[in-house]
């Protein structure tokens, strides 16, 4: 179990408390990644409604120097953590193949709001796009259509 507390961490004071359970074999390296993304957001919470109201997970990711192959661990973790007993949706699919939103969209040669909208249900795909889904989420076609009917609750 590693705890963040309001002791200074790489030079930020995080202020809040937060407990994160870790599981598997390299935890350390995730618990690690976890712990600067948490201190970061919150150094950073005083700043973050000066552009846009947000900042995007990939550009906090990118602030403290995390390389894509831990972001994509972390990912993972996540998935693991939070959406191992969820049903199939895009968005369970995309974060146990470790991808953020931007990674997919890059690899789908697309952008991320697409894919945000796309795994919200506010965008209806075509053939073409679902094809490149299910390329790069390694699934077959079947596992999209399903994906997609969970997510929109049908």
């Amino acid at each position: 179990m590693t705890t963040l507390g309001t002791q200074p961490r790489n030079g930020l004071s995080p202020a809040t408390s937060l407990s994160v359970k870790m599981a598997g074999s390299n935890h350390a390296a995730v618990s690690s990644v976890c712990e600067l993304i948490i201190a970061r957001a919150v150094h950073l919470s005083g700043r973050i409604r000066e552009k846009d109201g947000f900042v995007s997970g990939d550009d906090l990711m990118a602030s403290l120097g995390v390389t894509e192959d831990e972001q994509s661990e972390a990912t993972q973790w996540v998935h693991e953590q939070l959406y191992a007993n969820a049903p199939v949706t895009l968005r369970t699919l995309r974060l146990a193949k470790g991808l953020s939103q931007t990674r997919m969209a890059q690899l789908m040669n697309s952008t991320q709001p697409y894919i945000s909208r796309i795994e919200s249900g506010a965008e209806n795909i075509t053939w073409d796009i679902g094809r490149r889904l299910a390329s790069v989420l390694d699934v077959d076609m079947n596992t999209i259509d399903t994906a997609l009917s969970n997510q929109h609750g049908r």
